[in-house]
C-alpha cells in the first residue's frame, strides 16, 4: 500500500512531535525521515512501535491509510451506494456501462464479482431470472476465503438477498467477527447493522417472519440513543414488511407506511417509490395466499 510515510509524516506533524521524539529507541532519525519521504520501507514490528509512540490505534491508521490511498476501485464501490440504497435502476444500468467500459483499470477479479452483483441487482429490480450459476461464482469466493477484508464484507452485505438463507446463517458469522477485524470501534455498530439490516429483508423474503422480528428488536433496542437515524426508520419499515408477511396487513402497514412518510421528508423520492412498490407487491401476495388458504 502506498503512502504510508507520507501520512505517517502528516500525523506526526499535526501532534507537533519531532523526527527525534517518535524515532527515539526504534528506528534511527535518518530511517524515519527516509520512511516518511518514500525512501525506505519499514517493518511491520517496527511501524505499531512509532503508531504506538504517536498514539494512533493500528486500525485508525489503516482506516486513514485506506481514505489516503483511495483507487479507482475504492471510488466505484463509493459511486454505487446511493444505488442499491435507493433501488436506482436508472443508476444501476449507468454504473454498468461504466465498469464496462473501465474494464481494464480494473482487476479481473474485482471486474466479474461487480458485472455480477450490479447485473443481479438489475434483474431482481426489473423481474427477470437470476443467473444461478453466477451467483455461485460469489458464494464459492466467500466461502472459500477465511479472511474477510472490507472488499468481501461489502460484496457479501450487497448480495445477501441473492444467497440462500442457509448458506447465509455461515456467511452472516463471518461478515460480523470480519468487520470486527477491519472496522474502527466508531464505524462498527454501523457496519453490522447493515449486514444484519440486509440479513433481515432475507429472512422476510424466506417467510421466517418471526426470526426476523426479534432480530429487529434487539437492533431497535442496541441502536436506542445512536444516531442512526436512517437504519431506525429502515427497521421499523422491515418490522412492518415481516407483519404484513404473517398476514397481519392493516398493523404491518401502519409501520411501512410510517416509515416511508419519513423518507419522502427527507426528499428521497426515489426509495420512497421503491418501497411503496415492495410493500404492495407484498400485500397482493399475501392476500392472494390467505384467499388461496381460507
Amino acid at each position: 500500500m502506498q503512502h504510508i510515510g507520507p501520512l505517517f509524516k502528516r500525523i506526526r506533524k499535526s501532534k507537533g512531535l519531532t523526527l527525534e521524539e517518535v524515532s527515539k529507541d526504534i528506528v534511527s532519525v535518518s530511517f524515519l525521515s527516509k520512511f516518511e519521504n518514500e525512501k525506505n520501507d519499514i517493518s511491520a514490528s517496527n511501524l505499531l512501535a512509532l503508531l504506538q509512540r504517536l498514539k494512533v490505534d493500528p486500525k485508525e491508521f489503516y482506516r486513514l491509510v485506506s481514505n489516503y490511498n483511495s483507487t479507482p476501485i475504492q471510488e466505484f464501490i463509493a459511486s454505487l451506494t446511493p444505488a442499491f440504497r435507493n433501488d436506482d435502476v436508472r443508476l444501476l444500468n449507468q454504473k454498468l456501462t461504466e465498469l464496462d467500459e473501465n474494464k481494464n483499470k480494473y482487476d479481473s477479479l474485482f471486474y466479474t464479482h461487480y458485472k455480477i452483483l450490479i447485473t443481479h441487482f438489475i434483474d431482481h429490480l426489473t423481474d427477470l431470472p437470476i443467473n444461478q450459476t453466477n451467483t455461485n461464482t460469489i458464494i464459492n469466493y466467500l466461502m472459500a476465503n477465511d479472511y474477510w477484508g472490507s472488499y468481501e464484507v461489502y460484496l457479501y452485505t450487497n448480495f445477501i438477498k441473492f444467497i440462500p438463507l442457509d448458506i447465509n446463517r455461515l456467511l452472516l458469522k463471518k461478515a460480523k467477527t470480519s468487520a470486527a477485524n477491519y472496522v474502527d470501534e466508531g464505524n462498527y455498530k454501523h457496519s453490522v447493522v447493515i449486514i444484519q439490516t440486509n440479513f433481515i429483508n432475507k429472512l422476510i423474503k424466506e417467510r421466517e417472519t418471526f426470526l426476523a422480528i426479534d432480530m429487529i428488536n434487539e437492533l431497535l433496542d442496541d441502536l436506542n440513543n445512536t444516531p442512526y437515524f436512517y437504519e431506525i426508520n429502515k427497521l421499523q419499515y422491515l418490522k412492518g414488511k415481516a407483519m404484513i408477511a404473517q398476514g397481519k396487513i392493516t398493523e404491518g402497514k401502519k409501520y411501512t407506511d410510517r416509515a416511508i412518510d419519513i423518507i419522502y421528508q427527507f426528499n428521497n423520492d426515489t426509495l420512497g417509490r421503491a418501497y411503496e412498490k415492495t410493500i404492495n407487491n407484498l400485500i397482493n401476495s399475501v392476500e392472494l395466499e390467505l384467499k388461496e388458504n381460507s
